[in-house]
């Protein structure tokens, strides 16, 4: 190799080599939070055990027996969900599409998909979630990338850092 290419190389490694080993600050407004944390859902004073996954790419919830129906030519599903308290909420929502979700084991299943407000922490965001069974799960919530990202960092080794606190609107 010529002895002025090696000069180059050497003094690009010296140079930007050990910064671009550094790892990346958080930004200034992340909030860490647990693998597991109380979400507030719509407003209400009802929050469910929230599993936080990084590795899920969209946000999910527990639903058993749900009530379908038309309202103004547009599907609509009611259903309830009970938190670890025995509060019940009774969610009644238009449903805003239809989508296929990758599972565990690499097949494909079809879920409807509301719109809910969630608060996790200070943030409160509109986020779609998609409608299954999650009662063989032991979080009726699973929050996914869609919500996550960009305001939180998620701490696996902890849970419940933050409280639901976005008051009510």
């Amino acid at each position: 190799m010529n002895k002025s290419l090696l000069t180059l190389l050497l003094t690009l490694y010296i140079c930007i080599g050990p910064a671009s080993l550094a790892q990346a600050e958080p930004e200034a407004e992340q909030v860490l939070v647990g693998w597991v944390e109380k979400v507030s859902v719509n407003d209400h004073d009802f929050a469910l055990h929230a599993k936080i996954d990084s590795g899920a790419d969209n946000t999910s919830i527990n639903t058993v027996n749900p009530e379908y129906y038309e309202k103004d030519g547009q599907r609509w599903v009611k259903f309830k969900v009970t938190n670890d308290e025995g509060k019940t909420l009774v969610i009644d929502k238009p449903i805003v599409r239809t989508t296929k979700i990758k599972t565990k084991d690499g097949g494909r299943q079809k879920r409807d998909v509301i719109e809910l407000d969630l608060c996790l922490g200070k943030i409160k965001k509109t986020v779609r979630v998609s409608l299954v069974d999650r009662s063989h799960f032991k979080y009726q919530l699973l929050v996914g990338r869609s919500y996550l990202r960009p305001e939180f960092l998620i701490d696996s080794g902890r849970r419940y850092l933050v409280e639901p606190d976005c008051g009510k609107n």
